[in-house]
Formats: structure tokens, sequence, C-alpha cells
């Protein structure tokens, strides 16, 4: 395994750690607003983390080529 490929997994490995506290977040946001409270001021935040973290995920699963090209420029 080269060392480019071993970065792109360790990518693809973290995007679906990300992914999943995004969805984690998502599911908190849910709960908040199933649970019958007035108060809707707590879900702007869990609903901003649970965004950002899914498409950062879903980024990090596509393979972030970006990053790949900083890291390795052409040399996949």
């Amino acid at each position: 395994m080269t060392a480019p490929v071993a970065f792109g997994l360790t990518i693809r490995i973290v995007g679906l750690l990300v992914l999943l506290y995004g969805l984690n977040h998502l599911l908190g946001v849910i709960v908040i607003l199933f649970s019958g409270g007035s108060d809707v001021l707590p879900i702007r935040m869990p609903l901003v983390i649970a965004v950002c973290g899914i498409l950062a995920g879903y980024y990090l699963l596509r393979g972030a080529p970006l990053l790949q090209r900083l890291a390795y420029g052409d040399r996949t």
C-alpha cells in the first residue's frame, strides 16, 4: 500500500466518523423537536453542527480530492 492510497483510506475513515457524528447531532435535533418543548433556541447550534458534520463527512467520504492534491500533487 502506497502512501497516497493509505492517506485516501484514512481520509475516508475519518469522513465516516465525522458523518456519523453529524447524524448523531441530527438525531438530537429531532429529539428536541419531538420532545414538545416550546423553546426553539436550543435547536440552532445542534442543527448547525449536524449540517456541518454531514457535509464535511460527505466530502471526506468522497475522497477529498483537494486535500489529496495538496498532499500528494499528481502522484496518485
